[in-house]
């Protein structure tokens, strides 16, 4: 089973939560922009990077919010998704050439009322 970890980051701007719409074979997903680690890079750098080249944001990490772990049978892989609270400090609003994203479009939801989740926090 491939092991993955994935930094990611929750921007909200104006009570509004960031998130981008993927495309695979297994259906489509909104995701917080993140992706896996490279070689010899930090989780902080790796949950930057991502969503540089994702959306173009230029972000400051601010804290850890939580992790989670999930397992995709279908897949063969096993994700521990590290969850960092970022804000926004510059770049434009853009996206990603991906084939796995929707034409890269950067989506804004509302936070559901009272939504919890079981998750290990900061």
């Amino acid at each position: 089973m491939q092991k993955i970890i994935r930094p990611s980051v929750l921007i909200i701007k104006e009570g509004k939560i960031l998130v981008l719409k993927s495309k695979y074979s297994s259906g489509e997903f909104y995701l917080l922009p993140g992706g896996a680690v490279e070689n010899m890079e930090t989780l902080t750098e790796t949950a930057i990077r991502e969503t540089k080249e994702e959306t173009n944001y230029d972000i400051k990490i601010k804290r850890l919010i939580y992790v989670q772990e999930w397992i995709n049978l279908k897949r063969n892989k096993n994700v521990v998704e590290i969850v960092f609270l970022a804000e926004i400090i510059g770049g434009d609003e853009t996206h990603l050439k991906d084939p796995c994203l929707d034409k890269g479009h950067v989506h804004r939801v509302k936070r559901p009322e009272g939504h919890e989740r079981n998750v290990m926090t900061s």
